[in-house]
């Protein structure tokens, strides 16, 4: 598994189509395992790379939308475990002020479209991102 700690890194890197998905996964349960299982067979099915996004620090606790959260898994130990899981790329996006501001119309074209080269997107029945938290 390639990690990237930036978009433009995973952008000039990854050069095929990806299934991607995309979360905190800030803890390891079924969830978290059934969409990371979904990828890697989608992924077998339709020959493309797979590739996981998530975030770091969690936007829950930049947003200040979860006052005193503990961190249920290291990004280290997130890492891993999506390592061990077989996936081919993980983006780890800096979760800042200009993504925070970023609309869902534009975190699709340039991130998940653009710079990723996605063709399945694969996420929760309540994710949402964007500025506005579309879904």
């Amino acid at each position: 598994m390639i990690t990237f700690h930036t978009i433009e890194q995973a952008g000039k890197t990854i050069h095929s189509p990806c299934v991607v998905t995309l979360g905190n996964f800030d803890g390891i349960h079924l969830g978290h395992q059934a969409l990371l299982d979904q990828v890697l067979k989608v992924s077998q099915t339709t020959g493309l790379s797979s590739c996981v996004v998530t975030y770091d620090p969690n936007p829950a606790i930049v947003l200040g939308k979860k006052a005193g959260m503990k961190i249920l898994m290291s990004l280290e130990d997130k890492e891993e475990w999506i390592r061990q899981k077989g996936i081919d790329f993980l983006v780890v996006l800096p979760f800042n002020t200009e993504l925070a501001e970023m609309n869902a119309e534009l975190f699709l074209e340039e991130i998940l479209l653009k710079q990723l080269k996605a063709k399945n997107i694969i996420i929760g029945f309540n994710h949402c991102f964007g500025k506005l938290e579309e879904r």
